[in-house]
Protein backbone atom coordinates (compact mmCIF):
# COMPACT_ATOMS: atom_id res chain seq x y z
CA UNK A 1 0.00 0.00 0.00
CA UNK A 2 1.32 3.43 -0.96
CA UNK A 3 2.25 5.55 2.08
CA UNK A 4 1.82 8.87 0.26
CA UNK A 5 -1.47 10.81 0.22
CA UNK A 6 -3.00 13.81 -1.55
CA UNK A 7 -5.30 16.37 0.11
CA UNK A 8 -6.32 18.18 -3.09
CA UNK A 9 -10.00 17.32 -3.49
CA UNK A 10 -10.02 18.06 -7.19
CA UNK A 11 -7.34 15.47 -8.01
CA UNK A 12 -7.61 13.11 -5.03
CA UNK A 13 -9.48 10.68 -7.26
CA UNK A 14 -6.61 10.58 -9.77
CA UNK A 15 -4.06 9.96 -7.02
CA UNK A 16 -6.15 7.03 -5.84
CA UNK A 17 -6.46 5.74 -9.42
CA UNK A 18 -2.66 5.67 -9.67
CA UNK A 19 -2.64 3.58 -6.50
CA UNK A 20 -5.04 1.20 -8.28
CA UNK A 21 -2.44 0.92 -11.07
CA UNK A 22 0.28 0.04 -8.56
CA UNK A 23 -1.82 -2.57 -6.74
CA UNK A 24 -2.83 -4.18 -10.03
CA UNK A 25 0.78 -4.78 -11.02
CA UNK A 26 1.68 -1.79 -13.19
CA UNK A 27 5.33 -1.19 -12.30
CA UNK A 28 6.48 0.99 -15.22
CA UNK A 29 5.05 4.23 -16.59
CA UNK A 30 6.20 6.58 -19.32
CA UNK A 31 5.43 10.21 -18.47
CA UNK A 32 5.40 12.73 -21.31
CA UNK A 33 5.80 16.33 -20.10
CA UNK A 34 2.84 18.69 -20.04
CA UNK A 35 0.62 20.77 -17.81
CA UNK A 36 -2.86 19.32 -18.12
CA UNK A 37 -1.48 15.96 -17.00
CA UNK A 38 0.33 17.48 -13.98
CA UNK A 39 -1.82 15.68 -11.40
CA UNK A 40 -1.08 12.34 -13.04
CA UNK A 41 2.65 13.09 -13.26
CA UNK A 42 2.80 14.01 -9.57
CA UNK A 43 0.77 10.97 -8.56
CA UNK A 44 2.88 8.48 -10.51
CA UNK A 45 6.19 10.08 -9.52
CA UNK A 46 5.29 9.95 -5.83
CA UNK A 47 4.20 6.31 -5.85
CA UNK A 48 7.10 4.17 -4.56
CA UNK A 49 5.82 1.02 -6.28
CA UNK A 50 6.06 2.48 -9.79
CA UNK A 51 9.15 3.30 -11.86
CA UNK A 52 8.75 6.44 -13.97
CA UNK A 53 10.52 7.45 -17.17
CA UNK A 54 10.34 10.92 -18.72
CA UNK A 55 10.17 10.78 -22.54
CA UNK A 56 9.42 14.02 -24.39
CA UNK A 57 8.47 12.67 -27.83
CA UNK A 58 5.05 11.05 -27.47
CA UNK A 59 5.41 8.81 -30.52
CA UNK A 60 8.75 7.43 -29.34
CA UNK A 61 7.43 7.25 -25.76
CA UNK A 62 4.55 4.99 -26.73
CA UNK A 63 6.82 2.60 -28.63
CA UNK A 64 9.31 2.58 -25.74
CA UNK A 65 6.40 1.64 -23.46
CA UNK A 66 5.53 -1.14 -25.89
CA UNK A 67 9.10 -2.45 -25.74
CA UNK A 68 8.95 -2.51 -21.93
CA UNK A 69 5.64 -4.40 -22.10
CA UNK A 70 7.17 -6.92 -24.51
CA UNK A 71 10.08 -7.53 -22.16
CA UNK A 72 8.11 -7.67 -18.91
CA UNK A 73 4.86 -9.15 -20.30
CA UNK A 74 3.05 -6.68 -18.02
CA UNK A 75 0.82 -3.71 -18.68
CA UNK A 76 2.79 -0.46 -19.02
CA UNK A 77 1.13 2.95 -18.57
CA UNK A 78 1.80 5.96 -20.80
CA UNK A 79 0.65 9.44 -19.87
CA UNK A 80 0.39 12.60 -21.97
CA UNK A 81 -1.06 16.07 -21.84
CA UNK A 82 -4.06 17.25 -23.85
CA UNK A 83 -4.18 18.04 -27.56
CA UNK A 84 -2.21 16.44 -30.38
CA UNK A 85 0.08 14.78 -27.82
CA UNK A 86 -2.54 12.05 -27.48
CA UNK A 87 -2.72 11.49 -31.24
CA UNK A 88 1.00 10.72 -31.33
CA UNK A 89 0.29 7.60 -29.27
CA UNK A 90 -1.87 6.12 -32.04
CA UNK A 91 0.89 4.44 -34.15
CA UNK A 92 2.08 2.42 -31.14
CA UNK A 93 -1.51 1.65 -30.13
CA UNK A 94 -2.15 0.26 -33.62
CA UNK A 95 0.93 -1.95 -33.36
CA UNK A 96 0.01 -3.04 -29.84
CA UNK A 97 -3.58 -4.02 -30.68
CA UNK A 98 -2.40 -6.20 -33.58
CA UNK A 99 0.53 -7.69 -31.65
CA UNK A 100 -1.59 -8.08 -28.50
CA UNK A 101 0.65 -6.04 -26.20
CA UNK A 102 -0.88 -4.58 -23.00
CA UNK A 103 -0.74 -0.78 -22.63
CA UNK A 104 -2.71 1.59 -20.40
CA UNK A 105 -2.96 4.84 -22.36
CA UNK A 106 -3.86 7.80 -20.13
CA UNK A 107 -4.62 10.98 -22.06
CA UNK A 108 -5.24 14.15 -20.04
CA UNK A 109 -7.89 16.41 -21.57
CA UNK A 110 -9.60 19.77 -21.19
CA UNK A 111 -13.08 19.76 -19.63
CA UNK A 112 -15.76 18.80 -22.21
CA UNK A 113 -17.35 22.28 -22.32
CA UNK A 114 -14.11 23.68 -23.79
CA UNK A 115 -13.68 21.19 -26.62
CA UNK A 116 -14.08 22.79 -30.08
CA UNK A 117 -14.31 26.28 -28.53
CA UNK A 118 -10.99 27.72 -29.76
CA UNK A 119 -9.41 26.79 -26.44
CA UNK A 120 -5.72 25.85 -26.49
CA UNK A 121 -4.50 22.27 -26.80
CA UNK A 122 -7.91 20.79 -27.50
CA UNK A 123 -8.71 18.10 -30.03
CA UNK A 124 -11.38 15.39 -30.09
CA UNK A 125 -9.76 12.90 -27.72
CA UNK A 126 -12.73 10.76 -26.73
CA UNK A 127 -12.64 7.65 -28.94
CA UNK A 128 -9.63 9.10 -30.80
CA UNK A 129 -7.98 5.66 -30.88
CA UNK A 130 -11.04 4.00 -32.43
CA UNK A 131 -10.49 0.29 -33.06
CA UNK A 132 -6.78 0.59 -32.33
CA UNK A 133 -7.48 -0.10 -28.65
CA UNK A 134 -9.52 -2.83 -27.03
CA UNK A 135 -11.77 -0.12 -25.62
CA UNK A 136 -11.89 3.66 -25.17
CA UNK A 137 -12.88 4.83 -21.68
CA UNK A 138 -13.56 8.39 -20.49
CA UNK A 139 -13.74 9.80 -16.98
CA UNK A 140 -16.04 12.58 -15.80
CA UNK A 141 -14.33 15.84 -14.71
CA UNK A 142 -16.08 16.56 -11.39
CA UNK A 143 -13.94 14.29 -9.23
CA UNK A 144 -15.02 15.81 -5.92
CA UNK A 145 -18.44 14.16 -6.30
CA UNK A 146 -18.61 10.73 -4.59
CA UNK A 147 -20.28 8.99 -7.53
CA UNK A 148 -17.70 10.36 -9.96
CA UNK A 149 -14.92 9.21 -7.62
CA UNK A 150 -16.46 5.71 -7.53
CA UNK A 151 -16.89 5.77 -11.33
CA UNK A 152 -13.21 6.64 -11.89
CA UNK A 153 -12.08 3.82 -9.62
CA UNK A 154 -14.28 1.37 -11.48
CA UNK A 155 -13.03 2.54 -14.89
CA UNK A 156 -9.35 2.18 -13.89
CA UNK A 157 -10.02 -1.32 -12.53
CA UNK A 158 -11.94 -2.31 -15.66
CA UNK A 159 -9.43 -0.84 -18.10
CA UNK A 160 -6.40 -2.50 -16.49
CA UNK A 161 -8.25 -5.82 -16.24
CA UNK A 162 -9.16 -5.59 -19.94
CA UNK A 163 -5.56 -4.88 -20.98
CA UNK A 164 -4.49 -8.05 -19.15
CA UNK A 165 -7.34 -10.25 -20.36
CA UNK A 166 -6.48 -12.48 -23.37
CA UNK A 167 -6.06 -11.45 -26.06
CA UNK A 168 -3.94 -8.76 -24.42
CA UNK A 169 -3.93 -5.25 -25.81
CA UNK A 170 -3.98 -1.48 -25.27
CA UNK A 171 -6.81 0.47 -23.67
CA UNK A 172 -7.33 4.24 -23.46
CA UNK A 173 -8.71 6.29 -20.60
CA UNK A 174 -9.38 9.91 -21.52
CA UNK A 175 -9.15 12.07 -18.39
CA UNK A 176 -10.63 15.58 -18.43
CA UNK A 177 -9.07 17.73 -15.70
CA UNK A 178 -10.15 21.16 -14.50
CA UNK A 179 -7.79 23.71 -12.97
CA UNK A 180 -6.10 23.91 -10.52
CA UNK A 181 -4.09 20.76 -11.14
CA UNK A 182 -0.77 21.61 -9.44
CA UNK A 183 -0.36 21.02 -5.70
CA UNK A 184 0.46 24.05 -3.58
CA UNK A 185 3.55 24.25 -1.38
CA UNK A 186 1.72 23.32 1.84
CA UNK A 187 -0.10 20.30 0.45
CA UNK A 188 1.14 16.84 1.41
CA UNK A 189 0.83 13.90 -0.92
CA UNK A 190 -1.64 11.34 0.44
CA UNK A 191 -3.65 8.43 -0.90
CA UNK A 192 -6.53 6.57 0.63
CA UNK A 193 -5.71 3.47 2.66
CA UNK A 194 -8.78 1.69 1.32
CA UNK A 195 -8.42 1.97 -2.46
CA UNK A 196 -10.94 -0.40 -3.96
CA UNK A 197 -9.48 -3.17 -6.15
CA UNK A 198 -11.54 -5.34 -8.51
CA UNK A 199 -9.54 -8.42 -9.42
CA UNK A 200 -9.75 -10.12 -12.79
CA UNK A 201 -10.45 -13.85 -12.38
CA UNK A 202 -8.90 -15.27 -15.54
CA UNK A 203 -10.34 -18.63 -16.52
CA UNK A 204 -7.95 -20.93 -18.32
CA UNK A 205 -9.58 -22.63 -21.30
CA UNK A 206 -8.99 -26.30 -21.97
CA UNK A 207 -10.10 -29.02 -24.36
CA UNK A 208 -12.37 -31.70 -22.95
CA UNK A 209 -11.16 -35.30 -23.02
CA UNK A 210 -13.53 -36.49 -25.75
CA UNK A 211 -12.60 -33.64 -28.10
CA UNK A 212 -8.92 -34.15 -27.37
CA UNK A 213 -9.15 -37.81 -28.40
CA UNK A 214 -10.93 -36.89 -31.63
CA UNK A 215 -8.30 -34.27 -32.46
CA UNK A 216 -5.44 -36.67 -31.78
CA UNK A 217 -7.07 -39.33 -33.95
CA UNK A 218 -7.46 -36.85 -36.82
CA UNK A 219 -3.84 -35.70 -36.53
CA UNK A 220 -2.50 -39.25 -36.40
CA UNK A 221 -4.55 -40.37 -39.39
CA UNK A 222 -3.64 -37.44 -41.67
CA UNK A 223 -0.97 -38.11 -44.28
CA UNK A 224 0.60 -34.64 -43.99
CA UNK A 225 0.03 -32.29 -41.07
CA UNK A 226 1.57 -28.84 -41.41
CA UNK A 227 1.76 -26.56 -38.36
CA UNK A 228 2.42 -23.04 -39.65
CA UNK A 229 3.35 -20.52 -36.96
CA UNK A 230 3.13 -16.77 -37.51
CA UNK A 231 4.74 -14.12 -35.35
CA UNK A 232 4.78 -14.90 -31.63
CA UNK A 233 7.35 -14.40 -28.89
CA UNK A 234 6.57 -16.99 -26.22
CA UNK A 235 9.36 -19.56 -26.15
CA UNK A 236 7.03 -21.93 -24.27
CA UNK A 237 5.23 -22.67 -27.55
CA UNK A 238 8.25 -24.51 -28.89
CA UNK A 239 8.27 -26.71 -25.76
CA UNK A 240 4.55 -27.38 -26.28
CA UNK A 241 5.41 -28.88 -29.68
CA UNK A 242 7.59 -31.58 -28.07
CA UNK A 243 5.04 -34.41 -28.41
CA UNK A 244 3.53 -33.53 -31.79
CA UNK A 245 6.96 -32.84 -33.28
CA UNK A 246 7.86 -36.53 -32.89
CA UNK A 247 5.11 -37.63 -35.29
CA UNK A 248 6.63 -38.41 -38.70
CA UNK A 249 3.61 -37.00 -40.56
CA UNK A 250 4.00 -33.54 -38.94
CA UNK A 251 5.94 -30.55 -40.30
CA UNK A 252 6.41 -27.38 -38.25
CA UNK A 253 7.04 -24.28 -40.35
CA UNK A 254 7.76 -20.84 -38.92
CA UNK A 255 9.43 -17.60 -39.94
CA UNK A 256 12.28 -16.20 -37.87
CA UNK A 257 9.73 -14.11 -35.91
CA UNK A 258 7.77 -17.24 -34.92
CA UNK A 259 10.50 -18.11 -32.39
CA UNK A 260 9.93 -21.86 -32.83
CA UNK A 261 12.18 -24.53 -34.24
CA UNK A 262 11.13 -24.83 -37.88
CA UNK A 263 11.56 -27.99 -39.96
CA UNK A 264 11.90 -25.72 -43.00
CA UNK A 265 14.60 -23.05 -43.14
CA UNK A 266 14.36 -21.79 -46.73
CA UNK A 267 10.65 -21.00 -47.11
CA UNK A 268 11.39 -17.64 -48.78
CA UNK A 269 12.95 -19.52 -51.70
CA UNK A 270 11.32 -22.95 -51.35
CA UNK A 271 7.73 -21.80 -51.83
CA UNK A 272 8.58 -19.77 -54.91
CA UNK A 273 8.89 -23.17 -56.62
CA UNK A 274 5.59 -24.97 -57.05
CA UNK A 275 6.93 -28.22 -58.52
CA UNK A 276 7.60 -30.33 -55.42
CA UNK A 277 3.97 -31.50 -55.10
CA UNK A 278 3.71 -31.30 -51.30
CA UNK A 279 0.71 -29.81 -49.54
CA UNK A 280 -0.96 -30.43 -46.18
CA UNK A 281 -3.99 -32.66 -45.65
CA UNK A 282 -4.42 -30.98 -42.29
CA UNK A 283 -3.20 -27.42 -41.72
CA UNK A 284 -2.90 -26.13 -38.15
CA UNK A 285 -2.02 -22.45 -37.77
CA UNK A 286 -1.30 -20.18 -34.82
CA UNK A 287 0.52 -16.95 -34.22
CA UNK A 288 0.07 -13.74 -36.17
CA UNK A 289 1.48 -12.54 -39.49
CA UNK A 290 3.98 -14.32 -41.73
CA UNK A 291 6.95 -12.58 -43.32
CA UNK A 292 7.15 -15.05 -46.19
CA UNK A 293 4.74 -13.90 -48.87
CA UNK A 294 5.46 -16.92 -51.08
CA UNK A 295 4.38 -19.31 -48.27
CA UNK A 296 1.25 -17.26 -47.60
CA UNK A 297 0.30 -17.28 -51.30
CA UNK A 298 1.13 -21.00 -51.56
CA UNK A 299 -1.24 -21.83 -48.71
CA UNK A 300 -3.93 -19.63 -50.21
CA UNK A 301 -3.68 -21.38 -53.56
CA UNK A 302 -3.61 -24.80 -51.91
CA UNK A 303 -7.22 -24.38 -50.66
CA UNK A 304 -6.66 -26.79 -47.78
CA UNK A 305 -10.01 -28.38 -46.86
CA UNK A 306 -9.13 -29.11 -43.24
CA UNK A 307 -7.60 -26.03 -41.58
CA UNK A 308 -7.60 -25.48 -37.80
CA UNK A 309 -6.66 -22.07 -36.46
CA UNK A 310 -5.73 -21.70 -32.79
CA UNK A 311 -5.96 -18.26 -31.15
CA UNK A 312 -7.40 -16.67 -28.02
CA UNK A 313 -9.34 -13.99 -29.91
CA UNK A 314 -12.85 -14.79 -31.12
CA UNK A 315 -12.32 -12.73 -34.29
CA UNK A 316 -11.92 -15.02 -37.29
CA UNK A 317 -8.54 -14.33 -38.87
CA UNK A 318 -8.10 -16.27 -42.09
CA UNK A 319 -5.21 -14.95 -44.25
CA UNK A 320 -5.02 -18.27 -46.12
CA UNK A 321 -8.75 -18.25 -46.93
CA UNK A 322 -9.28 -21.80 -45.70
CA UNK A 323 -10.11 -21.88 -41.95
CA UNK A 324 -12.59 -24.68 -41.25
CA UNK A 325 -12.35 -24.87 -37.44
CA UNK A 326 -11.45 -22.15 -34.91
CA UNK A 327 -10.09 -22.97 -31.45
CA UNK A 328 -10.40 -20.02 -29.04
CA UNK A 329 -7.63 -21.16 -26.72
CA UNK A 330 -4.02 -20.25 -26.02
CA UNK A 331 -1.88 -22.23 -28.55
CA UNK A 332 0.43 -23.42 -25.75
CA UNK A 333 -2.53 -24.88 -23.84
CA UNK A 334 -3.90 -26.39 -27.05
CA UNK A 335 -0.73 -28.28 -27.98
CA UNK A 336 0.03 -29.26 -24.38
CA UNK A 337 -3.40 -30.90 -24.15
CA UNK A 338 -2.73 -33.29 -27.05
CA UNK A 339 -1.49 -36.68 -25.86
CA UNK A 340 -0.22 -39.08 -28.51
CA UNK A 341 -0.16 -42.66 -27.27
CA UNK A 342 -0.92 -44.54 -30.48
CA UNK A 343 1.57 -45.97 -32.95
CA UNK A 344 -0.99 -46.09 -35.73
CA UNK A 345 -0.21 -42.69 -37.23
CA UNK A 346 0.81 -42.17 -40.83
CA UNK A 347 4.42 -42.34 -41.95
CA UNK A 348 6.03 -39.36 -43.62
CA UNK A 349 4.64 -39.00 -47.14
CA UNK A 350 6.93 -39.13 -50.16
CA UNK A 351 6.07 -35.52 -51.06
CA UNK A 352 6.97 -34.36 -47.53
CA UNK A 353 10.26 -36.25 -47.70
CA UNK A 354 11.07 -34.57 -51.00
CA UNK A 355 10.10 -31.17 -49.60
CA UNK A 356 12.53 -31.58 -46.69
CA UNK A 357 15.32 -32.73 -49.03
CA UNK A 358 14.67 -29.76 -51.31
CA UNK A 359 14.82 -27.41 -48.33
CA UNK A 360 18.15 -28.84 -47.20
CA UNK A 361 19.64 -28.46 -50.68
CA UNK A 362 18.56 -24.82 -50.77
CA UNK A 363 20.02 -24.15 -47.30
CA UNK A 364 23.31 -25.78 -48.35
CA UNK A 365 23.38 -23.64 -51.50
CA UNK A 366 22.60 -20.53 -49.43
CA UNK A 367 25.45 -21.23 -47.04
CA UNK A 368 27.84 -21.69 -49.94
CA UNK A 369 26.77 -18.52 -51.73
CA UNK A 370 26.77 -16.38 -48.58
CA UNK A 371 30.43 -17.29 -47.96
CA UNK A 372 31.34 -15.75 -51.32
CA UNK A 373 29.16 -12.65 -51.24
CA UNK A 374 30.43 -9.25 -52.30
CA UNK A 375 30.06 -6.32 -49.87
CA UNK A 376 26.33 -5.67 -49.56
CA UNK A 377 23.50 -5.51 -47.04
CA UNK A 378 23.14 -9.26 -46.92
CA UNK A 379 26.90 -9.71 -46.45
CA UNK A 380 26.77 -7.33 -43.46
CA UNK A 381 23.67 -8.94 -41.97
CA UNK A 382 25.32 -12.35 -42.21
CA UNK A 383 28.39 -11.00 -40.40
CA UNK A 384 26.16 -9.72 -37.59
CA UNK A 385 23.77 -12.65 -37.12
CA UNK A 386 26.62 -15.15 -37.16
CA UNK A 387 28.43 -13.21 -34.41
CA UNK A 388 25.81 -11.95 -31.97
CA UNK A 389 25.69 -13.24 -28.44
CA UNK A 390 23.71 -16.36 -27.53
CA UNK A 391 20.57 -15.94 -25.38
CA UNK A 392 20.14 -12.38 -26.60
CA UNK A 393 17.27 -10.45 -28.21
CA UNK A 394 17.23 -9.32 -31.83
CA UNK A 395 14.83 -6.51 -32.81
CA UNK A 396 14.34 -6.17 -36.54
CA UNK A 397 13.20 -3.22 -38.59
CA UNK A 398 10.66 -3.74 -41.33
CA UNK A 399 11.09 -3.67 -45.10
CA UNK A 400 14.40 -5.36 -45.93
CA UNK A 401 15.93 -5.88 -42.48
CA UNK A 402 13.43 -8.52 -41.38
CA UNK A 403 13.52 -10.19 -44.80
CA UNK A 404 17.31 -10.44 -44.78
CA UNK A 405 17.32 -12.17 -41.39
CA UNK A 406 14.47 -14.47 -42.40
CA UNK A 407 16.54 -15.57 -45.38
CA UNK A 408 19.49 -16.28 -43.06
CA UNK A 409 17.54 -17.75 -40.15
CA UNK A 410 19.55 -20.97 -40.31
CA UNK A 411 22.36 -18.90 -38.74
CA UNK A 412 20.27 -18.40 -35.58
CA UNK A 413 19.00 -21.93 -35.05
CA UNK A 414 21.42 -22.91 -32.29
CA UNK A 415 21.76 -19.56 -30.51
CA UNK A 416 18.51 -19.34 -28.51
CA UNK A 417 17.89 -15.80 -29.73
CA UNK A 418 14.46 -14.23 -29.27
CA UNK A 419 13.48 -12.30 -32.40
CA UNK A 420 11.12 -9.32 -32.17
CA UNK A 421 9.73 -7.08 -34.89
CA UNK A 422 6.87 -4.59 -35.22
CA UNK A 423 4.98 -6.80 -37.68
CA UNK A 424 1.53 -5.93 -36.37
CA UNK A 425 1.34 -3.03 -38.79
CA UNK A 426 4.75 -3.63 -40.43
CA UNK A 427 5.47 0.10 -40.35
CA UNK A 428 8.98 1.55 -40.13
CA UNK A 429 8.21 3.94 -37.27
CA UNK A 430 8.98 2.88 -33.72
CA UNK A 431 11.38 0.01 -34.46
CA UNK A 432 14.28 1.60 -32.58
CA UNK A 433 12.05 2.93 -29.78
CA UNK A 434 10.62 -0.55 -29.19
CA UNK A 435 14.12 -1.99 -28.96
CA UNK A 436 15.15 0.78 -26.55
CA UNK A 437 12.19 0.03 -24.28
CA UNK A 438 12.96 -3.67 -24.35
CA UNK A 439 16.63 -3.09 -23.50
CA UNK A 440 15.62 -0.82 -20.61
CA UNK A 441 13.77 -3.80 -19.09
CA UNK A 442 16.14 -6.75 -19.50
CA UNK A 443 19.67 -7.78 -18.60
CA UNK A 444 20.03 -9.53 -21.95
CA UNK A 445 21.94 -7.98 -24.82
CA UNK A 446 19.52 -6.38 -27.29
CA UNK A 447 20.46 -5.88 -30.94
CA UNK A 448 18.41 -3.62 -33.19
CA UNK A 449 18.93 -4.13 -36.92
CA UNK A 450 17.28 -1.40 -39.00
CA UNK A 451 17.66 0.52 -42.23
CA UNK A 452 18.85 4.10 -42.49
CA UNK A 453 15.35 5.47 -43.19
CA UNK A 454 13.89 3.64 -40.17
CA UNK A 455 16.68 4.97 -37.95
CA UNK A 456 16.32 8.58 -39.08
CA UNK A 457 12.54 8.37 -38.75
CA UNK A 458 12.85 7.15 -35.16
CA UNK A 459 16.00 8.86 -33.91
CA UNK A 460 14.07 10.46 -31.04
CA UNK A 461 14.15 6.98 -29.53
CA UNK A 462 17.49 8.16 -28.07
CA UNK A 463 16.24 11.57 -26.90
CA UNK A 464 16.03 10.91 -23.15
CA UNK A 465 18.19 10.02 -20.16
CA UNK A 466 17.74 6.24 -20.14
CA UNK A 467 19.67 4.98 -23.17
CA UNK A 468 20.63 1.46 -22.02
CA UNK A 469 24.17 0.08 -22.15
CA UNK A 470 22.93 -3.32 -23.34
CA UNK A 471 21.65 -1.93 -26.66
CA UNK A 472 23.53 -2.40 -29.94
CA UNK A 473 22.16 -0.58 -33.00
CA UNK A 474 23.02 -1.91 -36.47
CA UNK A 475 22.14 0.42 -39.35
CA UNK A 476 22.08 -0.68 -42.98
CA UNK A 477 22.69 2.62 -44.75
CA UNK A 478 21.84 1.97 -48.37
CA UNK A 479 20.95 5.61 -49.08
CA UNK A 480 17.19 5.20 -48.95
CA UNK A 481 14.40 2.67 -49.10
CA UNK A 482 15.98 -0.18 -51.06
CA UNK A 483 12.85 -2.32 -50.67
CA UNK A 484 11.47 -0.42 -53.69
CA UNK A 485 14.29 -1.88 -55.79
CA UNK A 486 13.17 -5.39 -54.92
CA UNK A 487 9.45 -5.21 -55.65
CA UNK A 488 7.88 -4.90 -59.11
CA UNK A 489 6.50 -1.52 -60.14
CA UNK A 490 8.37 1.40 -58.51
CA UNK A 491 11.54 1.29 -60.63
CA UNK A 492 9.61 1.86 -63.86
CA UNK A 493 8.17 5.14 -62.56
CA UNK A 494 9.72 8.56 -63.16
CA UNK A 495 9.09 9.31 -59.47
CA UNK A 496 11.16 6.30 -58.35
CA UNK A 497 14.37 7.91 -57.07
CA UNK A 498 12.89 10.91 -55.29
CA UNK A 499 9.52 9.67 -54.11
CA UNK A 500 9.79 5.89 -53.69
CA UNK A 501 13.38 5.09 -52.81
CA UNK A 502 13.77 8.61 -51.33
CA UNK A 503 17.51 8.67 -51.94
CA UNK A 504 19.38 10.41 -49.08
CA UNK A 505 22.98 10.77 -47.95
CA UNK A 506 22.55 11.23 -44.20
CA UNK A 507 24.44 9.22 -41.59
CA UNK A 508 24.00 8.53 -37.88
CA UNK A 509 27.40 9.93 -36.92
CA UNK A 510 26.28 13.32 -35.60
CA UNK A 511 23.30 11.76 -33.83
CA UNK A 512 25.62 9.30 -32.08
CA UNK A 513 27.94 12.14 -31.07
CA UNK A 514 25.02 14.21 -29.80
CA UNK A 515 23.75 11.39 -27.56
CA UNK A 516 27.29 10.25 -26.62
CA UNK A 517 26.82 6.81 -28.17
CA UNK A 518 29.84 4.86 -29.40
CA UNK A 519 29.86 4.92 -33.22
CA UNK A 520 31.61 2.82 -35.86
CA UNK A 521 31.35 2.53 -39.64
CA UNK A 522 31.99 -0.20 -42.19
CA UNK A 523 32.27 0.68 -45.89
CA UNK A 524 33.94 -2.39 -47.41
CA UNK A 525 34.97 -5.97 -46.67
CA UNK A 526 38.41 -4.93 -45.40
CA UNK A 527 36.71 -3.05 -42.53
CA UNK A 528 34.40 -5.89 -41.45
CA UNK A 529 36.67 -6.79 -38.52
CA UNK A 530 35.27 -3.67 -36.81
CA UNK A 531 32.20 -5.78 -36.01
CA UNK A 532 34.17 -7.48 -33.25
CA UNK A 533 34.96 -4.17 -31.52
CA UNK A 534 31.33 -3.11 -31.90
CA UNK A 535 30.01 -6.27 -30.26
CA UNK A 536 32.55 -6.14 -27.44
CA UNK A 537 31.94 -2.49 -26.51
CA UNK A 538 30.40 -2.28 -23.04
CA UNK A 539 28.08 0.67 -23.66
CA UNK A 540 25.34 1.48 -26.14
CA UNK A 541 26.88 1.40 -29.62
CA UNK A 542 25.94 2.12 -33.23
CA UNK A 543 27.54 0.47 -36.22
CA UNK A 544 26.59 1.84 -39.63
CA UNK A 545 27.18 -0.18 -42.79
CA UNK A 546 27.35 1.91 -45.97
CA UNK A 547 26.37 -0.28 -48.93
CA UNK A 548 25.61 0.07 -52.62
CA UNK A 549 21.91 -0.06 -53.54
CA UNK A 550 22.68 -1.72 -56.87
CA UNK A 551 24.86 -4.38 -55.22
CA UNK A 552 22.19 -4.97 -52.58
CA UNK A 553 19.63 -5.56 -55.29
CA UNK A 554 21.89 -7.90 -57.22
CA UNK A 555 22.97 -10.05 -54.26
CA UNK A 556 19.51 -10.32 -52.71
CA UNK A 557 17.90 -11.34 -55.99
CA UNK A 558 20.72 -13.82 -56.63
CA UNK A 559 20.02 -15.54 -53.31
CA UNK A 560 16.25 -15.44 -53.72
CA UNK A 561 16.56 -17.07 -57.14
CA UNK A 562 18.73 -20.01 -56.09
CA UNK A 563 17.92 -23.05 -58.23
CA UNK A 564 18.65 -26.58 -57.01
CA UNK A 565 17.77 -29.87 -58.61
Amino acid sequence: MCLFFYDMAIIQTLIDCVEVCAEKGIKNVILCPGSRNAALIVAFEQNPEIKCFSISDERAAAFIAMGIALATKKTVAIVCTSGTAALNFIPAAAEAILQEIPLLILTADRPPEWINQYDGQTVFQNDAFGQHVKRNFALLPDYEKPDVDWFANRIFNEAINLSQQPPLGPVQINIPIREPFYPTDNEVVKSKQDVHIISNALIKKSIDEKSEKNLVTEIESSAAVWIVVGQQNDIELDFAFAAIRKLPNVLIIGDVISNVGSDIDSQDILFNHQGFGAKPDLLITCGKSLITKSLKLFLRKSKVRNHWHVQESETIRDPYQSVSKLFNINPIDFFNSLRFASNSFQQKSESTTQLLKHDQRIVDALKSKVQNLTFSDIYCVNAIVSSIEENSVLHLGNSLSVRYVNLLKHQLNSKNILVECNRGTSGIEGSLSTAVGYAMSTDKMVYCLIGDVSFQYDKNALWHNYVPNNLKIIILNNSGGNIFRMIPGPKSQSAYKEFFETEQLHSAKKIAEHYKVHYLTVRNISEISVVGAFLENKGCSIIEFFTSPKENERTFKELMNIQVS
